[in-house]
C-alpha cells in the first residue's frame, strides 16, 4: 500500500460487511474513522474488535432520513473537527428509486426506505451544512 496522508474517513455501512473492512483497512494506515451505522450492537462489536482505538469513533445513525444523515455528519465533525473522505457504504435499496418497492416485492418485510438518497444527503451535508468544508486534492487513500 502506497503511503498516503491520514484523513478524517466517514464510513457508512460500518458495522458490518464492506464497511467494517474498510475501517479495518483504513485505521492500520493512520487514518482516523468516523463509523456511522443505525445497527448500534454491530458498532459496539466494532468498537471491541478495534479495543478502543482512539482514532475510531462510532456514530448510530439511522442514514435513511435526512435528519439521520445531519446528525451523523454533525457527530462526526464534534468529534474529529472536520470530516475529510466519505466511504459511502450503506445499503441502498431499490427503495430509494420507488419508496413502496421493497414492501410491494416481498410484503412480509417492513416498508421502511432501506438507507435511501444517503449519498446525495450526504454529500449535500458535506459540501457546508453543517461546516465541512469540501477540498478537492490529487491524493489518493491506498
Amino acid at each position: 500500500m502506497a503511503k498516503t496522508t491520514p484523513r478524517v474517513v466517514l464510513v457508512t455501512g460500518s458495522a458490518g460487511g464492506i464497511g467494517r473492512a474498510m475501517g479495518a483497512a483504513l485505521l492500520p494506515a493512520g487514518h482516523r474513522i468516523a463509523a456511522l451505522d443505525h445497527d448500534a450492537k454491530g458498532l459496539r462489536a466494532l468498537l471491541a474488535e478495534h479495543r478502543g482505538h482512539p482514532d475510531l469513533h462510532a456514530i448510530e445513525a439511522d442514514l435513511s432520513t435526512a435528519s439521520g444523515c445531519e446528525a451523523g455528519m454533525s457527530a462526526a465533525v464534534a468529534h474529529f473537527g472536520r470530516v475529510e473522505a466519505v466511504v459511502n457504504n450503506a445499503g441502498i435499496g431499490v427503495s430509494s428509486l420507488r419508496p413502496d418497492a421493497e414492501s410491494r416485492a416481498l410484503p412480509e418485510t417492513d416498508d421502511r426506505p432501506s438507507q435511501a438518497g444517503v449519498a446525495s444527503v450526504m454529500a449535500g451535508y458535506a459540501y457546508g451544512q453543517v461546516g465541512f468544508e469540501f477540498q478537492q486534492t490529487n491524493d489518493t487513500m491506498f
